[in-house]
């Protein structure tokens, strides 16, 4: 596990909110979450966005 993955998992347990959404871009796309939910790829940031369109706050990671 990288460093940036380690700190992710941090981020996710600090938030445990459901109406928090994570939206991460990866080498293959983009991966959306809301915190205590699983983790679901798209390749699009907008097909993000519309699966946490239900989320109060959405924080976008593109490292």
């Amino acid at each position: 596990m990288t460093d940036i993955q380690r700190r992710l998992e941090r981020l996710r347990k600090a938030i445990p909110d459901p109406k928090v959404g994570i939206i991460i871009q990866t080498p293959n796309g983009w991966e959306a979450s809301r915190t205590g939910h699983e983790t679901r790829p798209f390749e699009t940031e907008q097909e993000a966005r519309q699966y946490l369109s239900r989320c109060k706050t959405i924080i976008i990671i593109d490292v």
